[in-house]
């Protein structure tokens, strides 16, 4: 009797050892599934930090596409006014030039007329020295214009030269913002190749894991079917041994 109840007893022990590996391979698909979903989570959040990257990079160039066409706008209003600035300029050189020759012959003029008071007689003197009074008048009026008209070239001289430097500025600024321009093309394009591998790997990735899964799936309940026979046979064999012994009772 011995002996059979050690028969027994190894039996129990596969029983249980069948059920604790039933309730193990039944666990399995749900914790591949659970693995598998951590690992598409994963890939998730990889792919929406590369678009979130990706909308920050829009963000920035848009804004930088918004100050280059700013600069471009200003840069066209200073060449535009360094333009009219040069033209008034022109105009200025030839006014001063043309006060100038006024004053040139206005001094001649005058230098004629006085040179008339010393001879002649007293109603040609009268005459002579109404003309240098008018010849007088006249070169302080045309000296007063040609300060003023100087003065006028001096100031558009100082304006081209601070509208040259902003010019210079401005093309500068440009220069440093379509750099900075083409740096962050480079990026947003780096980071939509990245997000381009990203999804083509995370597609590869759920293939490859939903046809594992299943792969698991189809295993354990091949395993459990398998092993559930296996503890009916074992089932089967306590009682036959349980039978034996009520008998032999």
């Amino acid at each position: 009797m011995a002996g059979v109840n050690v028969s027994r007893e190894a039996l129990t022990g596969v029983r249980t050892s069948l059920n604790q590996f039933k309730i193990e391979i039944r666990d399995v698909p749900f914790s591949m599934a659970r693995q598998a979903d951590m690992l598409q989570s994963e890939c998730e959040n990889a792919i929406w930090k590369v678009e979130s990257q990706i909308i920050q990079l829009k963000q920035q160039i848009s804004g930088k596409n918004a100050q280059l066409r700013q600069l471009q706008y200003n840069l066209a209003n200073v060449k535009n006014q360094l333009e009219a600035t040069e033209h008034a300029k022109r105009i200025t050189e030839q006014s001063l030039a043309g006060i100038e020759n006024e004053r040139k012959g206005c001094e001649k003029e005058l230098s004629y007329q006085r040179a008339r008071l010393s001879y002649g007689d007293e109603n040609e003197q009268n005459q002579c020295q109404q003309a240098v009074y008018a010849a007088e008048n006249q070169l302080s009026i045309l000296t007063e214009h040609g300060r003023q008209a100087a003065w006028e070239l001096q100031e558009q001289e100082g304006m081209i030269q601070r509208l040259q430097g902003e010019i210079g500025r401005i093309e500068g600024d440009i220069r440093y913002m379509e750099s900075e321009l083409r740096f962050l093309e480079a990026e947003l394009s780096r980071k939509e190749s990245k997000k381009d591998r990203l999804n083509m790997a995370y597609n590869n990735l759920k293939t490859e894991l939903n046809a594992f899964t299943n792969s698991v799936k189809r295993f354990s309940e091949s395993a459990l079917t398998q092993t559930q026979q296996d503890i009916a046979g074992v089932d089967q064999c306590i009682q036959y041994i349980d039978d034996y012994l009520a008998t032999n009772l």
